[in-house]
């Protein structure tokens, strides 16, 4: 996992785990690789937020935000959708698994907060179809001091 910001995000990224008595932190999270992670401390963090743009085939589609490919873009994948990583989202979505596993999309980013130990992110594209993405989002996490959280729903 590349890390970006400053010496304090290397050290999150190389000896974790994130504290949530720390200010926000940021990853870099490549289009070309698939789960990358950081260690957490059980203490309540939000997805801040996520920022840049990436694509699951760069020589065919347009880079997108973590939203994903959408309008157009999503008619002409539509084929292709045995390459998704997880068929429910549009490729390119960035994806989100905690400790309870998969984040439903409508809670990922921003402003998703949990007390997970392991945060976990990736592009919505097969392991195996990797290789002709290109792109990252940065995505930040912060200490949450909003209200209580709950368990998600399964």
């Amino acid at each position: 996992m590349k890390c970006i910001v400053s010496a304090a995000v290397l050290a999150l990224c190389v000896a974790g785990p994130f504290s949530a008595s720390a200010q926000a932190q940021c990853l870099e999270i490549d289009a070309e690789r698939g789960w990358q992670s950081v260690n957490l401390d059980g203490s309540p963090v939000e997805v801040r937020s996520v920022v840049g743009t990436w694509t699951v085939d760069d020589r065919n589609y347009e880079a997108v935000d973590w939203r994903g490919h959408i309008g157009e873009a999503r008619e002409r994948l539509a084929r292709h959708n045995r390459y998704k990583f997880d068929a429910r989202f549009d490729f390119g979505v960035l994806l989100v698994r905690d400790d309870q596993g998969l984040v439903p999309q409508q809670r990922a980013v921003p402003g998703f907060a949990t007390t997970a130990r392991k945060l976990s992110f990736r592009i919505n594209d097969a392991d195996h179809a990797l290789g002709d993405n290109s792109g990252w989002m940065t995505v930040c996490i912060r200490p949450y001091s909003g209200p209580g959280l709950a368990a998600r729903p399964d």
